[in-house]
């Protein structure tokens, strides 16, 4: 409390980490991507009620790093790579997140991973517009609440991409890739074109995704059917 009897909340700082992994199989590459979450103090106030101002915080999220790997690579090499990236982050392993795409590949590969001691967070892409929780790192999540998650951050400008990042060039032409399309069954879904790879966007969308749905303390994971 100051001198004028007002109680300042500062912002809380943090530096995160967010690691999107799209697995590949025998024709498509698997993709990593790393999303820096910065939250910094600004000294810029406002009114939060009952005598009380709250700090206005500066959030800055950095795609900091995009890449392939070798087509044939076995699992447990991709493993061992993934966890040189997580690191070599410059954070504390507790602010290390990893979100692995199981879709194609199944539990088994998914537990290679998890017996890496990489602790990661496994999603089964599914159709349909939502997304559910299968058991505490297990998830079912739409691609269609993916991307549109990406999209809306592109928007607004709350992802910055890292000049000079490799594949970045790639990125933007999956994203150009990327159609809009209403199923049989009525559903909106997203799709790549036909021969094209959607690894890049999957990657960071799913990355994306972890970052803005993780549960903390006093929010919940919002859940739907996926």
């Amino acid at each position: 409390m100051d001198e004028f009897g007002i109680t300042r909340i500062p912002a809380r700082e943090e530096h995160t980490a967010f690691v999107g992994v799209d697995l590949g199989q025998a024709s498509d590459p698997t993709a990593i991507a790393v999303i820096e979450r910065q939250v910094s103090r600004t000294n810029k106030w406002e009114e939060a009620g009952h005598n009380r101002m709250k700090e206005v915080p500066l959030v800055q999220h950095r795609l900091r790093a995009l890449r392939r790997l070798p087509l044939g690579m076995d699992y447990p090499t991709q493993a061992a790579q993934v966890a040189q990236v997580m690191a070599n982050l410059p954070v504390s392993e507790t602010a290390r997140h990893l979100v692995v795409d199981q879709t194609g590949v199944g539990r088994p590969v998914y537990d290679i991973f998890d017996r890496a001691g990489l602790n990661p967070v496994g999603v089964t892409i599914t159709a349909g517009d939502g997304q559910s929780k299968v058991t505490a790192r297990q998830y079912r999540v739409s691609k269609l609440q993916l991307v549109s998650n990406l999209e809306a951050m592109f928007h607004a400008r709350e992802l910055e991409i890292t000049k000079h990042l490799a594949e970045a060039d790639g990125l933007r032409d999956e994203l150009r890739d990327f159609r809009r399309y209403v199923t049989e069954s009525g559903r909106a879904t997203f799709a790549a074109r036909v021969g094209q790879h959607d690894d890049l966007v999957l990657a960071v969308a799913l990355a994306a995704w972890w970052l803005r749905e993780r549960p903390q303390p006093g929010r919940r994971l919002r859940v739907g059917w996926a």
